[in-house]
C-alpha cells in the first residue's frame, strides 16, 4: 500500500522503512506542531496516543513552548512512566473538520492507540461559509433570502446549524467506523470559551419599526431586585438623546486625556420618534454609561429593553447583562448571559468578524456524538466551572477568546490524562484529573511572557467591547513584564515596527526580535498591518513607570507624525482607524471572490481614527463622505459629528451623495503623541422596510448588508493649519 501525506509530513523512505518528515517551518513559524518525524509504531509499548485539534489544542500563543500535546504526555508519563505513554502532536490552527477527517485517517498509517479529538471553536466560522449575505454564489444568496423571509434573521442560522450538523455527523460517523475497526478508542474534548472577558460587540441587523421581534427570550435570567419600588412603565420608557459634548476624562495617573470614554447621555424632557434601530443605539449607549458610573441596574434595564427589541438576535445586550450581572456579584447570572451571547453570534447574521468560540450548539452537538458513537467525553464546561469554583471562566483560564492559559492547559489535559490512562488499564486505581494537574510543565518564563503579549496584541485586533478595553489589554501587557521583565524592550520594538512607514518585516525591530527570546510570530499578530493604537497605549500606560513615555512618543512620531504636505488618514488598508475590524467582515478579510470597495464603510454609529500629532500647532481635516441610504430608499441627509479626544469639533452637512468639508482642529484639543478622531454617523432613517428590500436583492441573486450602514468615508485628510 502507497504511504499516504500525515497533515504536512510526508512519507519517504529510509533503510527500508517509511519515515513522515515535516518541512521546515518559515521565520514566523506555522500553524503546525514542530515534530520533525513521524515513524510507525512496532512494540506494544509506549502506549501512543494521537492528538487532533484546531488552534486550542495546538497551543496557541505558547507553541512551540508549550502545547497541550506535550502537557498530555507530561502527566501521562509522571504516572505511567516514562517508557509507557506518548503523544503525537497532529493538531494545526485554523483546522476545519474535513482537515481533521483526512488527517485522522491518515494518522492511522502510524498505529495510533487512542485518538484525542479536540475541536469545536471553529466550526461556527469556517463550516458553513456559504449561509452568509455575502456567499459567491447567487444560488446560496437566494437560499438566504428564503429562510429570512421564512423566520427572519432566526432562519440563516437554522440553516447553518443544519448544515453544520450534517458535516459533523459524517466526519464523526466515519471516524467511529475506523476507530471501531481496529479496536481504538475516542476521547472527545466538549471546548469551553471565555465567558468572562471576551466580549462580542456587534451591529443590530435591520428592524422592522415598531413591531418587535417575536422570538421568547426564555434564556434570559430574571431581573435583579431594584434599589426601591420602580414602576413597570418607568424601567421600561427611554426618551433618550444623546450629546457628544463633554470634557475629556483623565486616565487614572496617566496625565492624558480618556480617548475611548462613553460619550455623554442625558435624558430628554419628551420622547423623540425614532427608528428601532436608533431606539437600540441609543438604548446601548444609556447602558454604557449607566456601567461606566457603576449603576448595574439601569444599565441591564436599558440592555433588556434592547433584547426586546432585537429578539436576542444580536449579542451586543446579552454582553451588557453580562457586565451588569457581574457587577452585582451574580457569576452564574453573568455565565448564562454570556452564553447566550456566544450562541447570538452566528456568523450568517454577523457584520464585524467575530471570533471563533463553540457556543452551546456546537458542545452538545459533540456531546451527542459522544453518545451516540460511545466515545469518550471530557467537558471542559464542567471540568473548568470545578476547578475555578465559578461557571463564568475568564483570563486565569483563557488568554482570549478560547485559547488556554498555562494553568488552563493543565486542567484540561489532566481531564484528558485521567481518561487515558482510565482507557489504558495500566493503572490500577488511576488518579482523578485534580490529581493530574500539578504534573503539568511550566513554560519559561520567556515563554509565558510572549503568550501574554500576544494575548494583549491578539486582544487588540479581534476584540470589540462596549466601552474600554484598555484593562484588559494593560493586564496582558503587565503580565508579559512580570513573567519576564525583559519583554520590555520588546514592547518597544513593537511600537517601533508598527511606527516605521514600512512592513513590520522589514524593520530593524524584527530583525532583534528574530533574535531575541521573545520571539513574535504569526500566531502572535507580529505582521499586522495596522497601528494598533489601543495596545499601543497599553504600552506606554504601564511603561510610564519605567520614564519611557518620551521614548515610546518618539518613536510614534519619527515616522507616523502629520506631515506638512497631509496625509489620508483613511486611505486603504486603513492603517490608522482606531478599531480595523469595525467595518463588514468580507471587507476585513479581503476575500478574493468579492470586490473590496474603494472607500470605508461603517456599520457602527461611530468612527475613530489615530491622529499622530505633536500637539504643537493647530490642524484641518478635510473629510470626503456620503449617507447611504437604506435598503429601498433613494435619499438620505443628516449632519455628521465630529470630535477629537472627546471634545466636539463641529458638524458636516451630509447626503447620498459625495460631498468634501473642510474642519479646523485648534491645538488646544490635542496632545502630543496619539489622538482619536472621532465621526458621529447620523440614524439611518428608513420610511420602508429595509430588511425586506435586502431580501429581494438577495432573491435575485445580488449581494446584500442586513444591517444598517451609518456612513461612507471616501478620504480623511489631515494637514497642517493656520487657523
Amino acid at each position: 500500500m502507497t504511504a499516504r501525506a500525515i497533515s504536512i509530513w510526508e512519507p519517504k523512505t529510509e533503510d527500508g522503512a517509511t519515515v513522515w518528515v515535516r518541512p521546515e517551518p518559515g521565520p514566523f513559524g506555522d500553524h503546525y506542531a514542530t515534530r520533525r518525524e513521524l515513524r510507525p509504531k512496532r512494540a506494544e509499548l509506549p502506549l501512543r496516543v494521537a492528538f487532533f485539534g484546531e488552534s486550542v489544542a495546538a497551543g496557541y500563543l505558547y507553541a512551540p513552548h508549550l502545547t497541550p500535546a506535550g502537557v498530555l504526555e507530561t502527566q501521562l508519563c509522571a504516572v505511567g512512566g516514562a517508557a509507557n505513554f506518548e503523544v503525537i502532536d497532529l493538531a494545526r490552527t485554523n483546522e476545519t473538520l474535513a482537515g481533521l477527517l483526512a488527517t485522522v485517517r491518515a494518522s492511522f498509517q502510524i498505529n495510533p492507540d487512542v485518538l484525542v479529538l479536540f475541536a469545536g471553536n471553529n466550526w461556527n466560522l469556517l463550516e458553513t461559509p456559504e449561509v452568509s449575505p455575502y456567499a459567491p454564489s447567487a444560488a446560496a444568496r437566494r437560499e438566504l433570502a428564503t429562510a429570512l423571509q421564512a423566520e427572519g434573521l432566526a432562519g440563516p442560522v437554522r440553516l447553518a446549524r443544519e448544515r453544520l450538523r450534517t458535516i459533523a455527523e459524517a466526519v464523526f460517523t466515519e471516524i467511529a467506523l475506523m476507530a471501531r475497526a481496529v479496536g481504538i478508542p475516542v476521547v472527545v474534548v466538549v471546548p469551553e470559551v471565555n465567558l468572562a472577558d471576551w466580549e462580542s460587540r456587534q451591529p443590530v441587523a435591520w428592524l422592522p419599526d415598531g413591531n418587535p421581534h417575536p422570538r421568547p427570550l426564555s434564556r434570559l435570567p430574571p431581573p435583579l431586585p431594584g434599589r426601591g419600588e420602580t414602576s413597570k412603565k418607568e424601567k421600561t420608557s427611554f426618551p433618550w438623546t444623546c450629546h457628544p459634548e463633554g470634557e475629556p476624562r483623565e486616565r487614572e495617573g496617566s496625565g492624558r486625556a480618556d480617548l475611548s470614554g462613553p460619550q455623554i447621555l442625558q435624558v430628554a424632557e419628551a420622547p423623540l420618534r425614532m427608528t428601532s434601530v436608533g431606539l437600540w443605539y441609543q438604548l446601548y449607549r444609556v447602558a454604557v454609561e449607566a456601567l461606566e458610573r457603576g449603576d448595574a441596574e439601569a444599565a441591564e434595564t436599558a440592555a433588556r429593553s434592547m433584547l426586546e427589541i432585537d429578539g436576542g438576535s444580536c449579542p451586543t445586550a446579552w454582553r451588557l447583562i453580562a457586565r451588569a450581572r457581574l457587577a452585582r456579584g451574580d457569576e452564574a447570572g453573568a455565565a448564562t448571559a454570556a452564553r447566550a451571547e456566544v450562541d447570538a453570534a452566528a456568523y450568517p447574521t454577523l457584520a464585524f468578524l467575530g471570533a471563533p468560540q463553540a457556543g452551546t450548539a456546537v458542545q452538545d452537538l459533540l456531546r451527542e456524538m459522544c453518545r451516540r458513537h460511545g466515545f469518550f467525553r471530557v467537558d471542559l464546561p464542567a471540568v473548568f466551572a470545578e476547578h475555578t469554583g465559578s461557571p463564568l471562566q475568564g483570563r486565569r483560564l483563557f488568554l482570549d477568546y478560547c485559547h488556554l492559559t498555562a494553568e488552563g492547559m493543565h486542567v484540561a489535559m489532566a481531564a484528558v490524562a485521567a481518561t487515558v490512562l482510565d482507557l489504558s488499564g495500566m493503572i490500577e486505581s488511576p488518579p482523578s484529573w485534580r490529581d493530574l494537574v500539578i504534573h503539568g510543565p511550566a513554560p519559561s518564563p520567556e515563554a509565558e511572557a510572549t503568550a501574554c503579549l500576544g494575548a494583549a496584541v491578539h486582544s487588540a485586533h479581534r476584540l470589540l467591547t462596549a466601552g474600554s478595553k484598555l484593562p484588559l489589554l494593560r493586564h496582558w501587557c503587565e503580565a508579559a513584564l512580570d513573567a519576564s521583565p525583559g519583554i520590555a524592550a520588546t514592547l518597544l520594538d513593537l511600537v517601533e515596527a508598527r511606527s516605521a512607514p514600512c512592513p513590520a518585516v522589514l524593520t530593524a525591530a524584527q530583525q532583534r526580535n528574530a533574535a531575541s527570546p521573545y520571539r513574535l510570530l504569526l500566531q502572535h499578530g507580529w505582521q499586522w498591518d495596522h497601528l494598533d493604537a489601543e495596545v499601543i497605549m497599553a504600552i506606554r500606560d504601564i511603561l510610564k513607570d519605567w520614564g519611557m513615555e518620551g521614548e515610546i512618543d518618539r518613536r510614534l512620531l519619527a515616522f507616523r507624525a502629520i506631515p506638512e504636505g497631509g496625509l489620508d488618514l483613511a486611505a486603504p488598508p486603513f492603517f490608522f482607524l482606531w478599531e480595523p475590524l469595525e467595518r463588514f467582515y468580507p471587507e476585513v478579510m479581503r476575500l478574493d471572490d468579492l470586490t473590496a470597495p474603494a472607500f470605508l464603510r461603517c456599520p457602527w454609529p461611530e468612527t475613530s481614527f489615530a491622529l499622530l500629532t505633536t500637539g504643537d500647532r493647530n490642524l484641518a481635516i478635510e473629510l470626503t463622505v456620503r449617507l447611504p441610504p437604506p435598503p429601498g430608499e433613494a435619499e438620505r441627509t443628516g449632519e455628521v459629528r465630529v470630535a477629537v479626544n472627546g471634545h466636539a469639533l463641529g458638524s458636516i452637512a451630509a447626503t447620498a451623495r459625495w460631498s468634501r468639508s473642510l474642519l479646523p482642529i485648534p491645538r488646544a484639543l490635542l496632545v502630543s503623541g496619539l489622538n482619536r478622531l472621532t465621526l458621529l454617523w447620523p440614524d439611518p432613517q428608513a420610511g420602508g422596510d429595509p430588511l425586506a428590500a435586502a431580501i429581494e436583492r438577495l432573491d435575485a441573486g445580488l449581494t446584500a448588508d442586513l444591517h444598517p450602514v451609518f456612513g461612507e468615508l471616501f478620504s480623511l485628510r489631515a494637514a497642517p493649519a493656520t487657523l
